[in-house]
């Protein structure tokens, strides 16, 4: 969004496409595979994601679109993506992967200072990743604070780390 004047950007625990990150979150965290591929379609005409989709990937889909809040969907426990399709890899076909690596974070530096958190625990994005976008960004000139987040909090996960120590901080 080039016109928008933003003075400052925050982002904690931000997917970096990888592959290991990408099969760690097919087997485990499935909804937000399907939360962010149903995004990806709504902003790339032709993607034709559902079109992939078998019944029960469809009947997912579906929940996942009607779900309650933002983050009830992503954090339901859905069985890993090889059960949606009788495609055994979904995010490997050819018009799914180029969109994919087409909105994947680092490809251009943002122009605003940005903070980057992540926490040392956190179950579902990898530290190095983070490191490694940090680093991009430095390098493309953007002015980057970079918090890796050593504290194990009450639950060492993804969404407790956000609430006890991204949101403050980044604040």
């Amino acid at each position: 969004a080039p016109k928008l004047d933003l003075v400052g950007a925050a982002a904690g625990g931000a997917f970096v496409n990888s592959r290991s990150a990408d099969s760690y979150i097919q087997r485990t965290e499935s909804g937000v595979v399907m939360v962010a591929m149903l995004g990806l379609q709504r902003a790339t005409p032709g993607l034709r994601w559902t079109q992939l989709l078998n019944a029960y990937g469809s009947g997912v889909a579906k929940a996942v679109a009607k779900g309650p809040a933002c983050v009830s969907p992503m954090s339901a426990p859905y069985d890993p993506i090889s059960t949606w399709s009788s495609n055994p890899d979904l995010l490997g076909v050819p018009r799914i992967g180029q969109a994919i690596a087409g909105n994947a974070l680092g490809q251009r530096a943002p122009k605003a200072p940005t903070y980057l958190y992540i926490s040392a625990h956190d179950q579902l994005i990898s530290p190095s990743g983070q490191r490694l976008l940090a680093t991009t960004y430095c390098s493309g000139g953007t002015r980057v604070d970079f918090y890796r987040d050593p504290n194990r909090y009450p639950v060492s996960d993804h969404l407790a780390a956000a609430i006890a120590g991204f949101i403050p901080r980044a604040l």
